[in-house]
């Protein structure tokens, strides 16, 4: 209880207060908003896409860019608690395979593989349905 109260006399915001009890609490999870105000908790190392799939899997499908303090910022690249994530997105955009490999989130890999997984199958139905079709038949 002594430290936490050091900790408040220290701190020189009710913010800076907060994240200082949050990464002693919970140094695995970092914490993050919305541009809206909405606080996102996500595992340590998250990335945007990571991000982008806890506020919808919808919006992680359609993610091409995300902003970080309303400045541009990679999607690989791992967020810090307190910043402020928007994340741009297009209509028929699809996640990138390469994602995969920088994603920490269970949710956004699973979701990740699971689309990726699908289009590979349409794909393959696609190319293979012109020759299901069924041959005519010989006339005698």
């Amino acid at each position: 209880m002594q430290s936490l109260l050091e900790l408040q006399q220290s701190a020189g915001s009710s913010f800076e207060f907060i994240e200082s009890v949050k990464s002693d609490l919970f140094p695995d999870e970092i914490y993050v908003f919305t541009p809206e105000g909405r606080i996102v908790e996500l595992p340590a190392g998250a990335t945007p896409v990571d991000f982008a799939y806890a506020v919808h899997t919808d919006i992680g499908h359609a993610c091409v860019g995300a902003r970080v303090d309303r400045q541009p910022y990679p999607l690989s690249q791992p967020l810090t608690s307190g910043q402020t994530v928007e994340i741009i997105t297009a209509p028929g955009a699809r996640p990138n395979a390469a994602w995969l490999n920088f994603v920490v989130s269970s949710k956004a890999r699973a979701k990740i593989r699971q689309l990726l997984k699908n289009l590979k199958r349409d794909d393959s139905v696609s190319l293979g349905a012109p020759f299901a079709q069924p041959c005519p038949r010989r006339q005698p």
